[in-house]
């Protein structure tokens, strides 16, 4: 008789405990919904200007991760290049151009001017 008494004390306990949370919901709908999570500073436009002008500072290190294997492509492509059989110099010059487009390709790419000023709609 005492385990169950103890544990309806406990149950209305948890239950007035439980009904706060809802009790101070009712202030948040008089004060009309404010949302703090929408006053961001800085805006999302904003934020995207200053992102675009960090990256066009910083362009020529943007497409490094293609262009130190393209190099070392290149580069085992040149040396192969000293065999003498016919079909490893066939494979080298397909290595070395392979690596070679691909730096021609990404520094092409990094000398696109990128203009930040465009709305973005």
């Amino acid at each position: 008789m005492k385990n169950s008494k103890t544990g309806i004390f406990s149950l209305i306990l948890l239950l007035a405990a439980a009904g706060n949370p809802l009790q101070a919901q009712s202030s948040a709908v008089k004060e009309g919904y404010s949302y703090p999570e929408l006053l961001v500073v800085p805006k999302a436009s904003q934020r995207l200007t200053t992102l675009a002008n960090q990256e066009s500072k910083s362009r020529f290190r943007t497409h490094f991760v293609l262009q130190a294997p393209a190099f070392f492509t290149l580069l085992a492509g040149a040396s192969a290049l000293s065999m003498k059989e016919a079909q490893s110099k066939e494979a080298a010059a397909i290595a070395s151009g392979i690596g070679l487009g691909w730096i021609i390709g990404t520094m092409g790419l990094s000398a696109m001017p990128i203009s930040p000023n465009k709305s973005i709609n």
